[in-house]
């Protein structure tokens, strides 16, 4: 009876050794379960977030874009958010598949498969999404780039206009010297003229800016301006040119019929025989060229009271040079006119002198 209360007392030291490891082992088995949980559900948080961010990317990639500037650089620097946010992404990917590698290594769970999948789905999105962020950047940096463009390209037209203008009006803008260079000048500027304003409509069509507007009406009218500036200033050039071209006719005109007035007067008076008659027919000769003299007297005065026109009407017009020329030239021809007025004058003075000394013989 003893023995048996022996073997029944070790029985049940064997079972309470037993009882006691299997709770231990239970215990065990309960922390590393609660852990298990625990990670698992901090992989799904961070599955959660990483989603978030995802699609926070997606959202960013098909907006429209920003209407003004400013919106502009909000977004910009919005994306760059993300794009910092994502690179974390990529990183925490690599992280939850190797926790999941290392739960599936210990753990026969039946969700690791799609938890595996989902991850291999998200990096794929990732990469997308990653992709479609640097395509929306430079698609921002690029209307950004426009803007830009459009502000300098405007007020570089606004400066040059500025200094056109004054060019055209100023005293110093002389016919001979720059109305070709003018010309061309506006001619280069109107090709530009014409791609800011086409910019600048491309912005208007695109973002609708109140900033864009008002300078794009700016230089438009400004431009319309210095064009009818330059039309005015060019007819008032075009119809100086025309007189300038009249004067210079007139003048040589002039000149050839005096040149042979001062020919017929540089021969000296021969007589062919010392008569009365002799003497009519000399001063006959002599009067016909004072009566040629006397008829192109309106004409010396038309060619001095065009000058004179000419020069006091458009100072601006005429350079420094070409107007004491032209004054020279004028003065010249009056002087030469007077001489062969007094000239001839003095020759049948002379005529008629001889004439009263051949009487007395």
């Amino acid at each position: 009876m003893k023995y048996q209360l022996i073997i029944v007392e070790d029985e049940v030291l064997a079972a309470e050794k037993q009882i006691h490891s299997l709770q231990f082992k239970l215990t065990e088995q309960y922390t590393r379960l609660q852990s298990l949980q625990e990670k698992w559900s901090e992989i799904q948080l961070i599955l959660l977030e990483i989603r978030t961010k995802l699609d926070a990317g997606q959202k960013v990639t098909v907006e429209h874009l920003p209407q003004s500037r400013k919106e502009l650089h909000d977004k910009t620097q919005e994306i760059k958010n993300l794009q910092d946010h994502l690179y974390t992404v990529c990183e925490t990917l690599d992280t939850v598949k190797r926790e999941v590698a290392k739960l599936q290594d210990t753990q026969d769970l039946p969700d690791i498969g799609g938890v595996m999948g989902e991850v291999s789905l998200l990096r794929r999105t990732l990469e997308t999404v990653t992709v479609l962020l640097v395509v929306k950047m430079e698609v921002i940096n690029e209307k950004l780039h426009q803007w830009h463009q459009f502000d300098e390209e405007a007020e570089k037209l606004l400066s040059w206009a500025q200094l056109f203008t004054v060019r055209i009006e100023e005293q110093n803008v002389y016919f001979e010297d720059e109305v070709c260079l003018l010309k061309t000048e506006l001619a280069n500027q109107k090709d530009f003229f014409l791609k800011t304003t086409e910019l600048g409509e491309q912005l208007m069509e695109d973002c609708n800016d109140v900033t864009v507007q008002d300078k794009l009406e700016e230089i438009k009218r400004v431009w319309e301006t210095v064009h009818k500036l330059w039309a005015q200033r060019e007819e008032k050039l075009q119809s100086f040119l025309q007189k300038c071209k009249k004067l210079e006719q007139d003048t040589i005109s002039f000149d050839r019929w005096l040149n042979n007035i001062e020919h017929q007067l540089s021969k000296s008076v021969i007589y062919q025989e010392v008569s009365e008659k002799e003497i009519n027919r000399q001063k006959v000769i002599l009067e016909e060229i004072q009566q040629d003299i006397e008829n192109h007297a309106g004409n010396v005065l038309d060619i001095i009271s065009t000058c004179d026109a000419l020069i006091s009407e458009c100072e601006s017009i005429l350079a420094p040079s070409k107007k004491d020329n032209l004054l020279k030239n004028v003065k010249s021809l009056e002087n030469r006119w007077k001489q062969a007025t007094n000239l001839t004058t003095n020759r049948i003075s002379s005529i008629q002198e001889t004439w009263s000394l051949w009487e007395k013989f």
